[in-house]
């Protein structure tokens, strides 16, 4: 079987998408392969219940983040696993790091699985990479404040929403015996069973949707094992985390499946590349009661039952006329004057440049795809040749955003869209990182200055969870924050 991965295409200048009619078996290997990691897993898993034929919980660790991965077949397959570990990227665990979710958090908790986050946070206590540059690219926190911080941004989702945990791996040995460090454990284990206990109402309004199967359409093209657009996609769901806007993770198949499936006012669609008729028929049902879809790159551009590229089919997707140049390129999206955006478009720019100490063209190519419909209104432009790079289209029962440049969704971008569909933001973008509930409030901050913040309802109190000292009342509340520091407080 040959592997066209690296063979055909070794540079960043290759095709993004494997050739649904030259290279299919390439993908489907790739498929092949991710599948057979979960399925022995579970064999494994599976073996160990049955000989024991007691109550036991099956747990599977995985380096890296959830997207990335053919997770889709844990689903599918995966029967006897209950829990997934994960971790945090190290870089950005940092205080001061953007920070986002690729974990589709609903999809677990539709399936009755549980996400846990393995914390091997190292410490000031113990010299973990020779020399302090070292130790700060592998996340290690130099101080208490910088261990609090990243311990609270990191675990803030497990508080928020619940159904989910989190272990410590004392990866280079006595990171955690300072005191103060094991009195921040010890109160943020105990203000979790105390959530825990407390029924949520609260429901985002904004779902965003990965689909884990698209991962093996892409061909590895960085260093032999990273995916271009893959790779941006997690950078993209970072800057998500800087919307202001609290929204539900999915895989796509599990919403499509879901009873909260059409509940949501804006749908984001990341990487819906490759759709299956049924995943197509869900999301032009999607297509009513005044909901915005905002799709990323190439929704629905892979058609596997034809093996063929079909630009006709993204474009009746995304309700938008579009083109595209086959051969893999840089490119900038700028906003249009007026709109209130920042003149980079997209977390994309920002990746790239920050990989690079040069002002001239980021360095990652991939294929463009660009709007050519009159009709819609435009956002922003590729730098290159003014061609349209992100559009938004209102038909009226149903509002179109087309983001064609991959994470080439900003902060402002997305909190714009939310506001117009009506949907709740809890601050202004790019100020904080937020995850919210009924009773409890994680405030990582982006920049120093005051911010206001909406809550979900009418609280008595707002209390610093760690102090108890009162610093609100009411739905709103008005914090002054500093940059890289995290605070938790409680809604009652």
């Amino acid at each position: 079987m040959p592997v066209q991965k690296y063979h055909l295409h070794p540079d960043q200048t290759s095709p993004v998408f494997y050739s649904p009619a030259l290279e299919a078996a390439s993908r489907d290997y790739e498929s092949y392969r991710e599948e057979r990691i979960w399925l022995i897993k579970n064999m494994l898993v599976g073996a160990v219940k049955k000989a024991f034929a007691k109550p036991m919980l099956g747990i599977t660790w995985q380096m890296g983040d959830f997207v990335g991965k053919d997770s889709s077949a844990l689903w599918r397959q995966a029967d006897a696993i209950d829990i997934v570990v994960t971790q945090s990227s190290y870089q950005h665990r940092r205080p001061g790091m953007p920070h986002g979710f690729s974990v589709p958090l609903a999809s677990f908790r539709a399936r009755q699985k549980m996400w846990v986050t393995e914390l091997d946070l190292r410490s000031w206590l113990r010299e973990t990479y020779n020399d302090e540059l070292g130790s700060m690219k592998i996340g290690t926190p130099l101080n208490l404040a910088e261990f609090q911080s990243a311990h609270r941004k990191l675990l803030a989702p497990q508080l928020a929403i619940g159904g989910a945990g989190w272990w410590y791996y004392d990866i280079s040995h006595n990171a955690f015996s300072h005191p103060q460090i094991q009195q921040e454990i010890q109160q943020t284990t105990a203000l979790f069973t105390e959530l825990s206990r407390l029924e949520n109402h609260f429901q985002a309004e904004v779902a965003v949707v990965t689909d884990a199967a698209t991962v093996v359409d892409q061909r590895i093209a960085i260093n032999r094992f990273r995916c271009p657009v893959t790779w941006l996609t997690q950078y993209q769901q970072y800057a998500l985390g800087h919307s202001g806007v609290p929204y539900d993770t999915w895989l796509l198949n599990d919403l499509v499946q879901s009873p909260q499936a059409e509940n949501y006012k804006v749908y984001v669609f990341l990487n819906s590349f490759a759709l299956s008729a049924p995943q197509r028929a869900f999301v032009e049902r999607l297509k009513s009661a005044r909901r915005t879809l905002v799709f990323n790159y190439a929704p629905g551009y892979l058609n596997h039952d034809t093996r063929t590229y079909d630009l006709d089919a993204l474009a009746a997707l995304v309700g938008m006329a579009v083109d595209t140049s086959f051969q893999a390129r840089a490119f900038r999206a700028e906003a249009e004057p007026g709109l209130g955006l920042l003149p980079l478009q997209g977390f994309g720019d920002v990746f790239r440049s920050q990989h690079a100490l040069t002002l001239g063209q980021p360095f990652l190519h991939v294929q463009r795809f660009a709007i050519i419909d009159p009709v819609a209104e435009r956002l922003a432009h590729y730098a290159e040749d003014g061609a349209t790079a992100i559009a938004r289209r209102d038909f009226g029962d149903w509002t179109a955003l087309y983001v064609a440049p991959p994470a080439g969704l900003s902060p402002e971008l997305l909190h714009a869209v939310c506001r117009q569909a009506g949907a709740f933001t809890a601050c202004a973008p790019n100020w904080a990182h937020v995850a919210v509930s009924d009773h409890f409030l994680s405030v990582y901050a982006l920049r120093n200055g005051a911010c206001d913040f909406t809550l979900p309802r009418p609280v008595a109190t707002v209390r610093d969870a760690f102090t108890g000292e009162q610093v609100g009342t009411g739905k709103s509340l008005t914090l002054t924050l500093s940059a890289g520091q995290t605070r938790w407080f409680r809604l009652d």
